[in-house]
């Protein structure tokens, strides 16, 4: 629900409860957001030609270290009232107060360690996240453009609010997860190095399966229940890769799209969480910190259809964990004789399947993944950088990424299955231009066929997309060979085979 926020509101507010640096700041700009909303144009090109601006520049302490002292917050409630733009008034506030604690919001957080966001309340954003994951900045992108956006009453470096307006931020319920983005930070080495690894546990699309299909002459054609073939021997390719992972000295780990059952994934985190098999109990290190163990179809407890990862935090104690829902239409092309054959059995392949098969794609028709949208975004918020979740189509959802474009994320991890990715591609470009975020993609399977005997399409199972100067090098992909997975080196820049 959005709500009302006058001069009044943000003079009472500055005058008699608010002292944190973050909370002066979100309501100096909830105010100058709520007045857009009246029809008031923002723009701060000019902003130091304002009447009050010189005033401000000297009463805002050029190094804040906790807040602002409340004598100090009448003066400047005062000022941004007599001024002659009240708006922008309030807006160089904020932004004089960002220059103040060095862009750096989250230190002075005040809404605890997870919160929904709600109409006009804000969220820190990373400022200094390229530099911090990959190093250094050379070749990088890192440049975020103008100090400020003259257009956006509602957003300085290093803080935005959010805006329940479906036109501009869509219909999306956004979770700030702080307790758990501190997993994340602490997935870099001690030399502040990252490495994220992508585990493609299916050669071919014959590993994997389909539960359900909508009978043939139902016009509302639609699929459910993909899953491994056979699960507990999928189960052993993901620990084999996590125990790879764990070798090559990765601190994050992803698996892709579909490729495990809800009972699996539970093992998996099991096994994560209460052997040696893979994390030592004696080990404290940065080694698989998280864990994002791949999604998979299943009914929750509201009996909504739902395809759903798992980020795991095996290092936590109690292990932690969150659910990550799609919201994504997604539309797979096929002939019912596919789909039908493509069904769960005892054999891998039989007549009617191989028949069906070979007859190819005449007549195809789009059948729906038929899920109930999740409509939520899990932002991991920390000090040096954030991080989302995403599992594949969501991220081909304009709505979805112009969320993400605003929350600015630093790193995004999409679990994908996918026989094209060119579109991800375009979406990792997007995103770099609009918020110099890394795109990490884990794709399964290796391999799309169409017909039987015939080898079918090889998609990369690995694709990244870097904030770096050359466009042309921003998007890189890798195959995962046989009996391996693929590390990206945020410090080195590249994709590498491990073992080698």
């Amino acid at each position: 629900m959005r709500w009302h926020y006058d001069l009044s509101n943000l003079y009472s507010d500055l005058t008699t409860r608010l002292v944190g640096a973050f909370e002066v700041a979100e309501a100096c700009l909830g105010y100058a957001t709520w007045k857009t909303r009246g029809g008031w144009v923002f723009g701060s090109e000019h902003w130091r030609k304002l009447d009050v601006a010189d005033d401000l520049c000297r009463m805002v302490p050029i190094t804040i270290q906790t807040g602002l002292h409340p004598t100090l917050l009448q003066l400047i409630a005062d000022k941004i009232a007599t001024s002659a733009n009240p708006p922008l008034a309030a807006w160089i506030t904020a932004m004089l107060i960002s220059v103040g604690i060095s862009r750096n919001f989250a230190a002075f957080d005040p809404y605890g360690p997870v919160y929904h966001l709600r109409d006009l309340r804000g969220v820190a954003i990373a400022t200094v996240s390229p530099k911090i994951l990959y190093g250094r900045t050379a070749g990088l992108s890192t440049n975020p453009g103008r100090f400020f956006n003259k257009f956006d009453a509602s957003a300085v470096n290093g803080l935005m609010l959010w805006r329940d307006e479906p036109h501009i931020h869509g219909p999306f319920d956004v979770i700030v997860d702080r307790s758990c983005a501190a997993q994340f930070e602490a997935a870099m080495d001690t030399d502040k190095k990252l490495k994220i690894a992508l585990i493609q546990p299916n050669r071919s699309l014959l590993g994997l399966s389909v539960t359900t299909v909508s009978p043939e002459g139902d016009h509302r054609r639609r699929f459910f229940g993909v899953g491994p073939r056979c699960a507990k021997a999928q189960t052993k390719k993901i620990l084999k890769g996590l125990k790879l992972a764990q070798a090559a000295g990765a601190g994050i780990a992803l698996l892709p799209e579909l490729v495990t059952t809800e009972a699996e994934a539970e093992k998996v985190a099991l096994e994560l969480g209460t052997t040696d098999n893979i994390i030592a109990h004696n080990d404290f290190g940065h080694r698989l910190r998280v864990v994002v163990s791949g999604s998979y179809h299943h009914v929750d407890a509201s009996d909504h259809q739902r395809n759903t990862t798992q980020v795991l935090f095996p290092r936590t104690s109690p292990m932690l964990c969150r659910q990550i829902s799609k919201s994504g239409e997604f539309f797979y092309p096929s002939t019912q004789a596919v789909m039908e054959a493509w069904k769960r059995s005892r054999w891998l392949f039989n007549w009617p399947a191989v028949l069906a098969l070979i007859k190819g794609s005449r007549g195809s028709q789009r059948f729906r993944e038929d899920i109930h949208p999740g409509n939520q975004i899990r932002l991991f918020t920390g000090a040096q950088f954030s991080v989302v979740v995403v599992v594949c189509a969501d991220l081909l959802n304009k709505d979805f990424r112009r969320a993400l474009e605003a929350l600015k994320p630093s790193l995004v991890l999409v679990c994908n299955m996918t026989e094209k990715q060119g579109d991800f591609a375009s979406a990792a470009h997007a995103l770099i231009l609009a918020c110099q975020a890394t795109l990490v993609a884990a794709n399964n399977p290796a391999r799309w066929w169409k017909f039987v005997g015939i080898p079918g399409k090889c998609v990369p199972g690995a694709m990244v997309g870097m904030p770096v100067r050359e466009a042309s090098k921003r998007v890189v992909e890798a195959n995962v060979p046989r009996n391996k997975i693929i590390i990206f080196d945020l410090d080195a820049r590249a994709l590498q085979r491990y073992p080698r």
